[in-house]
């Protein structure tokens, strides 16, 4: 297990009874599923509407053309009616089901109190609407509400961005955003107020599916907090919910333990309280068959692997030999869900942090802690 990877537990063999669950398709499986409906859809429609246009050319050369054609007229309508109208493209505001295959969201962080996205623009372009594709055209609108009574990070430190999708190129946008070859982002201490912004974009060709996405993300990491008064360890303490100030009070002004909690945080996270260290696939395997494997959340990385929360009981069989690779024998993928959620906020992770430790009176249970024992040995602090 490496430095940033956590925790292991003694085991425990008063664990859950192993269960067996049905296996729920992937997010990607299900995406992969319903695109392929749409697709099918599409090309039944433009089949259609070309057969009937042979259709009715044929018929306008009988003595019932004309009542023909006008029932194949009604056919194609419905056909638009029920298959042709575009729809919304997809809002993000962080932590959602795995993206589409091949579409890019960017980083993925944990939803924002009091802040909601909205993205409506169409899914498809179906013929550019009789334009050639070259002046053909594409807008979308991005939306935001922000709710400051109950809001937990400023609005300044929110950004908006939008991914160019596949098969588009990008037009022009409002708001002033910044923009870069794959991606066009809004920092919302720039945009003067605005809570309706437009991307337009350019279909590469006339007959395109557009999978659109906008997502957000704050920079706000915590408190300015204070460092220790021991200028050897500042080097090595974390900052913002992980400062040494802002952690004494958790220990009851004992600035010792407040200075090992923070050295660790920083070592875990960086002193980022969005930090997930979920192995590939976000599974938290490494498949490589031995028990170092990590589904790590928050400020200290708290690795579900091993541990649970208040809010749901352990995600894995704690009845199995702790030397295999745990991660294979999760029971529960709702507890995880609800544990992954639940120890994402700062107070929560701190919380979880000080019943492992045993309110910093143990460290063992992350595998940084030698580390920083180096550290604070570098500083004449031996414990």
């Amino acid at each position: 297990m490496n430095e940033d990877s956590l925790i292991n537990p003694q085991f425990d063999q008063s664990g859950q009874k192993e269960r067996e669950e049905k296996r729920q398709p992937t997010a990607a499986e299900t995406y992969l599923k319903q695109k392929g409906k749409e697709v099918a859809m599409r090309y039944l429609k433009k089949f259609a509407i070309k057969a009937a246009k042979q259709i009715v050319m044929a018929a306008a050369k009988t003595p019932w053309g004309w009542i023909i054609g006008i029932a194949l007229l009604l056919l194609l309508i419905i056909i638009y009616i029920f298959f042709g109208q575009a729809t919304t493209g997809k809002a993000l505001n962080a932590d959602e089901a795995v993206p589409p295959p091949g579409s890019s969201t960017g980083s993925q962080f944990p939803p924002i109190t009091g802040f909601a996205l909205t993205l409506t623009g169409p899914d498809q372009v179906d013929n550019c609407q009789g334009q050639d594709a070259s002046i053909c055209e594409i807008r979308y609108t991005i939306s935001y509400t922000y709710d400051d009574a109950i809001a937990t990070v400023p609005l300044e430190s929110i950004t908006i961005y939008n991914d160019i999708p596949q098969n588009t190129t990008f037009v022009s946008a409002s708001g002033s955003p910044d923009e870069s070859p794959t991606v066009i982002s809004w920092p919302l201490e720039k945009t003067e107020n605005q809570t309706s912004l437009t991307i337009t974009l350019r279909p590469t060709a006339s007959d395109v599916i557009v999978s659109n996405k906008a997502y957000a993300r704050s920079s706000f990491t915590g408190p300015s907090g204070g460092a220790s008064s021991n200028t050897c360890t500042q080097q090595f303490e974390g900052s913002g919910y992980c400062s040494v100030q802002s952690l004494m009070p958790y220990f009851n002004g004992d600035e010792t333990k407040a200075i090992i909690a923070s050295m660790i945080c920083q070592r875990e996270s960086t002193s980022n309280p969005f930090v997930e260290n979920l192995m590939p696939n976000k599974t938290g395997c490494n498949n490589d068959g031995v028990n170092n494997d990590d589904y790590s959340i928050g400020l200290f990385q708290v690795n579900l692997i091993w541990n649970d929360c208040s809010e749901a009981p352990y995600a894995y069989d704690r009845t199995k030999d702790p030397s295999l690779e745990r991660c294979q024998y999760l029971i529960s993928e709702p507890n995880r869900s609800v544990c992954r959620e639940s120890l994402k906020p700062p107070a929560s992770n701190i919380a979880k942090m000080l019943s492992m430790s045993s309110s910093g009176n143990t460290w063992t249970p992350w595998s940084t802690w030698s580390y920083v024992q180096r550290d604070l040995a570098s500083c004449n602090i031996n414990l």
